[in-house]
């Protein structure tokens, strides 16, 4: 459209030209000169400028000389194209670069490392499974220190039995001290009885008979740790000591020998909880030594 106006502003021009000198007639129209000179009238002269202005604004290239037909080129602004895109980018990478800051790790996703995701994805896996054995294992930790000390209460009232045994055992003291004797005999068989059935780990008495055996998952493989835990009954009929009496002297011997195997049995539990507790130590250590390489290893 503007070419057009051109053409036909060009047309208007050189029938509106009036030359100074014969001289100039046959001479080629230069559009510069007549705008700037007296050639042609001021309205086409500032028409002319007008549409050279336009011309001017749409980065179109026109020579010196008018030449109809001529092909118009728009330059096109790569400048702003380079710009464009390496804004873009320059957002990505700081849109990732916040996602790595909120969430403290080098990846993020598959997309920055999948070779190393994977390796994290086990290492974080392994972990995971490290950190429930350990509770796991200090849960039973402390399942047994409740037992070692039920058993430790056991073993003081048996002691305390046998103390008086010894006492019952002479003939210093007569028939009505023995019977005070009885009292508190039968008072501490009623101890170890209640402790024994007080003592669980969930709903089994450990210390009745119940439970044979405690397993604990201690590897990241399918087999758990067991614990074997039969003969850890300790109630007074376990033990032999729930019909002794002081009645005399001969009495009292025959319930010191039955004390004396019941203390045997008490101690010979109290190393087994405390051997067992041992190595419930030791590993819940190792887990928590292989829980710091592994988190190392995936840091």
């Amino acid at each position: 459209m503007v070419g057009l106006l051109l053409k036909l502003s060009l047309k208007l021009l050189r029938k509106s030209v009036v030359y100074r000198n014969s001289s100039q007639k046959n001479s080629t129209i230069n559009i510069y000169p007549l705008i700037s000179g007296n050639y042609i009238p001021d309205f086409y002269a500032q028409l002319v400028k007008f549409y050279l202005q336009v011309v001017d604004m749409l980065n179109w290239t026109i020579s010196s000389k008018f030449r109809p037909g001529r092909p118009v080129r728009i330059h096109t602004n790569v400048a702003s194209l380079s710009a464009t895109r390496e804004l873009g980018s320059t957002r990505r990478k700081l849109g990732e670069s916040y996602n790595k800051l909120s969430s403290g790790s080098r990846i993020t996703k598959a997309s920055d490392d999948a070779a190393s995701l994977a390796i994290s994805e086990k290492l974080k896996a392994k972990m995971r499974s490290e950190t429930a054995m350990g509770r796991s294992a200090n849960d039973a930790i402390s399942y047994f220190q409740y037992a070692e000390g039920a058993t430790n209460s056991i073993s003081d009232n048996l002691v305390r039995m046998r103390e008086l045994a010894i006492q019952s055992s002479s003939d210093t003291i007569d028939q009505t001290q023995r019977g005070f004797i009885n009292k508190e005999i039968h008072q501490l068989r009623e101890e170890i009885d209640r402790v024994s059935k007080i003592t669980k780990i969930g709903d089994y008495q450990l210390l009745a008979g119940e439970m044979k055996k405690f397993e604990v998952m201690l590897s990241d493989n399918a087999s758990a740790v067991k614990f074997d835990l039969a003969n850890l009954a300790h109630d007074t009929h376990s033990l032999g000591i729930f019909d002794i009496d002081f009645m005399n002297s001969r009495q009292s011997r025959l319930a010191l020998e039955k004390i004396d195997f019941a203390i045997n049995e008490v101690s010979g539990s109290r190393a087994k909880l405390g051997s067992i507790n041992a190595r419930l130590q030791s590993a819940a250590n190792n887990l928590s030594i292989s829980h710091e390489n592994n988190s190392a290893a995936n840091s």
